[in-house]
């Protein structure tokens, strides 16, 4: 590392005289911009527009409080999924990098409560095996669709309908047909650039959903910025995300935020003792951060 920084270095020399400079150099590949950029953690609770989405969140929180609620019922089932892998590779387990506890609890409670006809998910993994349980355990008539490129792990076998392309490359067609009571998740790029999957997502995909169903966006820390630790990762998802919701979000109604539900006493309460409700789920990551909502057309 000490060589790229020293590489670094000499390229800026060089730039700075094209008013140019190096912002990254690492993970093969390196990016040269005419402004800097200086990603940090900023204090958005002090400002009127995110402190009046914290409102509305604080407002709703007993009909989040009733969601997580609903999804006690299948405490049982969750105990019954191994924390760790257990080399079965379409098999969900809890311990792991991708998915805390609280956002596998609500992709598999959405999907057992509502029995939705399709579940459609852009990213795929983890997610889907979780998804798949959830199938499986309540005999679901829900299929999978999957829009993936290449996914991480092997899922291809519980899925119903596979896309292995980009999300940019598949026609938009493929979304103007969905059935209104799918559930959609996004778990993409989470940067948004000219033809990134995150700005195909916001202006392409989401206006042509159709009303009634449950959309939803992973990595996403709304009402908070997010954390320095994800910092170099240039994540940007969430402020468009945030730029929808203070312009109106189409009406769309927020379900369950799950950054904003895990810093909240009361909420984590009924998280602890009513659905990971044993010492089975000690080493459990019991937080999330996907941001679940139901698309509502004006």
């Amino acid at each position: 590392m000490s060589i790229l920084n020293e590489l670094g270095k000499k390229l800026n020399l060089v730039l700075k005289h094209f008013d140019l400079r190096l912002d990254r150099i690492g993970d093969e590949k390196i990016s040269i911009n005419d402004y800097s950029y200086f990603p940090k953690t900023r204090s958005w609770l002090e400002t009127v527009g995110i402190s009046t989405l914290q409102e509305q969140l604080i407002q709703d929180e007993p009909a989040f409080a009733d969601i997580l609620l609903s999804f006690s019922q299948y405490s049982e089932c969750f105990e019954a999924i191994p924390l760790y892998n257990n080399g079965d590779d379409t098999c969900p387990y809890w311990i792991n990098d991708w998915l805390p506890g609280l956002d596998a609890v609500s992709i598999y409670g959405l999907l057992a409560t509502n029995n939705p006809s399709v579940y459609f998910e852009i990213g795929s993994g983890i997610s889907t095996m979780f998804a798949k349980r959830a199938i499986e355990d309540h005999y679901l008539s829900t299929r999978i669709m999957s829009l993936d490129p290449e996914p991480r792990a092997s899922i291809d076998v519980i899925c119903d309908d596979l896309i292995r392309l980009p999300c940019e490359e598949v026609p938009i067609s493929l979304f103007e047909n969905l059935p209104g009571d799918m559930v959609f998740f996004v778990d993409s790029s989470h940067r948004a650039f000219q033809n990134s999957d995150v700005t195909v997502f916001f202006t392409e995909i989401l206006p042509s959903l159709p009303e009634g169903c449950v959309w939803g966006l992973h990595d996403i820390e709304l009402p908070y910025d997010y954390k320095s630790d994800v910092r170099d990762r240039y994540y940007n998802e969430q402020y468009l995300l945030a730029a929808y919701l203070l312009g109106g979000g189409g009406d769309d109604n927020i379900h369950l935020p799950n950054a904003f539900i895990s810093s909240r006493l009361k909420l984590v309460n009924i998280i602890r003792e009513n659905i990971f409700t044993s010492k089975y789920f000690d080493g459990v990551k019991k937080h999330g951060t996907c941001f679940w909502m139901t698309r509502e057309c004006s």
